[in-house]
């Protein structure tokens, strides 16, 4: 009987211990909920005093936030001038025009340009030469078209001067040329572009030319009569450098290969023919039709 008792009581003790326990677990969690928004409610609270004091102030002196948004803008807007007129201060990555792709083609596109250039290598004359380009591109790197130039002054180099001095005679005379025409082809073997100080994009190509034609000489000697046409064909390489879509500068050194007499000894007619290889340097512009594609 004692025995049953005592177990009872520990039974007892033990129940009142983990009621104990269980009554503290839950007074900590009701606890815990309630501190939490009581933080929140005093950030809320100040937050809201702050608010209160701001639109206060603002409210106080309205003339000087007006004053202040004013001075904000014009130095935007003067910022924005500065940038608008001067890459200082952009970056580089920002100044840098992105590579674009070809922005116009050739094919199906006509060309027609004007030219004036020189002869640089005849010890005998020196020659201005006016001359007209024309063509259409069959493909867009294939040109087929005609050339000609006119060269209405040939000028004597100081070699045909020392020459003549030397002999006690007056100037030796010399075959000059008076004009070209030729058929051409035209292939362009690569466009490219690039950029130039990192404030926009030069377009150009390279293209070799090919011709077959007909070339004619004038005599400084009034006495002679001009000589036959002469067959004439020409190789060379140019280039064009893009303004926009439509018009280009045309650069081109070209090698005029003909047949016929070079100098007029003391006899006329008794000349020796033989080749001759007439290099020239041209520049011009060129116009491409329809103006865009």
């Amino acid at each position: 009987m004692n025995r049953t008792h005592r177990i009872y009581n520990i039974i007892s003790l033990a129940t009142c211990a983990l009621f104990l326990l269980a009554s503290q677990n839950a007074e900590a969690r009701r606890r815990t909920p309630t501190a939490k928004p009581a933080a929140a409610a005093t950030v809320e609270s100040r937050s809201g005093l702050e608010g209160e004091e701001e639109q206060q102030g603002e409210a106080k002196d309205p003339a000087a936030r007006a004053e202040s948004a004013r001075a904000d803008e014009e130095a935007a807007a003067e910022v924005a001038e500065k940038k608008a007129k001067t890459s200082v201060g952009v970056p580089l990555s920002q100044r840098i025009k992105a590579v674009t792709s070809q922005s116009f083609i050739h094919k199906k596109r006509f060309l027609i340009g004007p030219v004036i250039g020189t002869t640089i290598n005849d010890p005998f004359y020196a020659s201005l030469a006016l001359g007209l380009n024309a063509g259409f591109y069959v493909t867009e790197h294939l040109l087929i078209g005609l050339s000609g130039e006119f060269l209405p002054v040939n000028g004597p180099t100081n070699l045909v001067k020392v020459v003549g001095r030397a002999e006690g005679k007056e100037a030796a005379h010399y075959y000059a040329p008076m004009y070209f025409a030729y058929v051409d082809v035209n292939w362009v073997p690569f466009y490219g572009k690039m950029s130039i100080m990192a404030e926009g994009v030069l377009h150009y190509d390279f293209y070799l030319v090919g011709g077959l034609g007909i070339a004619g000489m004038r005599s400084t000697d009034e006495n002679v009569d001009y000589p036959p046409l002469s067959m004439s064909g020409k190789l060379g390489i140019g280039a064009h450098l893009f303004v926009n879509k439509w018009i280009g500068i045309r650069v081109e050194l070209t090698d005029r290969i003909s047949y016929g007499a070079r100098y007029i000894g003391d006899v006329p007619g008794k000349e020796e023919a033989s080749i001759q290889n007439i290099i020239g340097l041209t520049v011009g512009a060129d116009f491409l039709f329809p103006r865009s594609w």
